[in-house]
């Protein structure tokens, strides 16, 4: 009895430090390469580029959307940022109206959306502090929610891709 609880013990042990491993601890945050291998883990494409105001983005998709990761808190020394976010946007042909905009707000806790000022276009965004204290799967559980909820704001406001 007590040599099945001691393998079942070691075999616990030796999921947690699996477990341990594959969550990689970002420490004093992120850069655009570490989160672009991330993304390249995960299965999808990535892409260091500049977006039209010169940030320094990565650019991917999912499920047939677009969309780029934004890095905010970087230090310029080390490129290692503190902060990231998924945005996503669509041209408007019709906007939704505000009434609908603060539902989705409202009801949905980590993505939310807006329309551009010249309302011709609506931004779904989610950001995440990575640090300190972050890790590679926590990085990974948000881009599931990322990408669990895109499919439900894409059917919110008939965006296409």
């Amino acid at each position: 009895m007590r040599t099945r609880w001691l393998a079942g013990l070691g075999m616990a042990a030796a999921i947690l430090a699996v477990a341990h491993a594959a969550a990689a601890p970002i420490g004093e945050g992120i850069t655009r390469k570490e989160m672009a291998e991330i993304l390249l883990a995960k299965g999808l494409g990535a892409k260091i580029e500049n977006d039209n105001l010169g940030n320094a983005i990565v650019s991917t998709a999912a499920d047939g959307v677009d969309f780029d990761v934004y890095f905010f808190g970087c230090d310029k020394k080390t490129a290692r940022c503190d902060a990231i976010q998924f945005a996503a946007g669509w041209t408007m042909i019709k906007p939704p109206k505000a009434a609908m905009l603060n539902a989705w707000n409202r009801d949905k806790r980590y993505v939310r959306a807006y329309l551009t000022k010249d309302n011709k276009a609506l931004y779904g965004e989610m950001d995440l502090t990575v640090a300190p204290g972050g890790s590679t799967e926590q990085i990974g559980d948000y881009l599931r929610l990322w990408r669990l909820l895109l499919p439900e704001l894409k059917k919110r406001f008939n965006l296409g891709k």
